[in-house]
């Protein structure tokens, strides 16, 4: 979503797309940099030209940071190991399209992912980090093919884990207390 942030000048609702940020958290990373969310969200009203200059002032800022730039820079939309049997991704992908063709699925997801029955091409198991329901319960995800590590609200502090099979089978999940 940082990313995307970044790309803010080029999207054609700023302040609706920043909007949908903020409630998923983006705002409090806006703050870690040392700006402001409700000036930003004011710049995002402004047009190209003043949303552009802020994400060049947000671009500098990450680069001041040491190991900031690289994080990003070698930061995956999706993973997968040599058997391609369990794909890594953040929210969703799109099982009509190969994994060349997801664009921003894996960021914002995609309808009705949860429902997903059956394997995506050789993928038997799916972990993302993200759901938006809080409907994500630990000890339903072992019988399902995507598995999420993630459990809403975003004040949430605990960690969820996963050990997996290169086979895709779950080893074990488990929550920090």
């Amino acid at each position: 979503m940082f990313l995307k942030l970044l790309q803010l000048q080029t999207a054609p609702n700023p302040k609706d797309i920043l909007l949908w940020m903020f409630d998923h958290g983006v705002n409090t990373t806006v703050e870690s940099y040392g700006f402001s969310p409700d000036e930003l969200l004011e710049i995002s009203t402004q047009g190209t030209l003043s949303i552009s200059k802020w994400t060049s002032k947000l671009n500098r800022s990450l680069i001041l940071e040491k190991g900031h730039k690289q994080y990003f820079t070698n930061l995956n939309h999706a993973a997968f190991g040599e058997s391609r049997k369990i794909l890594f991704l953040n929210r969703g992908v799109d099982i009509s399209r190969p994994l060349s063709a997801q664009n921003d699925c894996f960021w914002w997801g995609y309808q009705n992912f949860n429902d997903l029955k059956k394997p995506y091409n050789t993928f038997v198991r799916i972990v993302r980090g993200y759901k938006s329901s809080n409907k994500n319960k630990i000890e339903h995800a072992k019988n399902n093919i995507v598995c999420s590590l993630f459990d809403q609200p975003l004040s949430n502090s605990k960690i969820i884990a996963g050990v997996f099979r290169e086979s895709g089978e779950i080893i074990d999940l488990f929550e920090s207390k």
